[in-house]
C-alpha cells in the first residue's frame, strides 16, 4: 500500500521572529499568529536561522523583529501590533 507523504506548508500565515542579538549568540522567539511557539539559543548565523525557519515553517510570512528581548514582556497583542504597523520605537521605555 503506497501512502501519501502531505507537505506542511504555513503559506498565508504570519511568522513572527523575535531576534534578541549577542556577540555569541541569538536568542530567537517563534510567535505563530498570537501564539509564542518557542524560545531558543542559536549560533548568530543568518543562514542557520533561514534554514530552520524553511524547514519548520516552509511557505510562511516571516517578520522580524531585531533586539526583542524587551519586546517578549509586552503581551503578544501589544507585540503583534507593533509588528503590523512597524512601531517598534514606541516600545522604548515601557518594559
Amino acid at each position: 500500500m503506497h501512502s501519501k507523504i502531505k507537505k506542511i506548508s504555513f503559506k498565508g500565515q504570519n511568522i513572527y521572529i523575535g531576534i534578541d542579538v549577542h556577540f555569541k549568540s541569538w536568542v530567537i522567539t517563534i510567535m505563530i499568529g498570537t501564539i509564542v511557539y518557542k524560545t531558543f539559543s542559536q549560533n548568530p548565523d543568518a543562514k542557520e536561522l533561514s534554514k530552520y525557519l524553511q524547514n519548520n515553517f516552509p511557505d510562511g510570512n516571516y517578520y522580524s523583529v531585531y533586539e526583542a528581548a524587551k519586546i517578549q514582556l509586552v503581551s503578544a497583542t501589544v507585540f503583534l501590533s507593533k509588528i503590523k504597523n512597524l512601531d517598534f520605537l514606541s516600545l522604548k521605555g515601557r518594559v
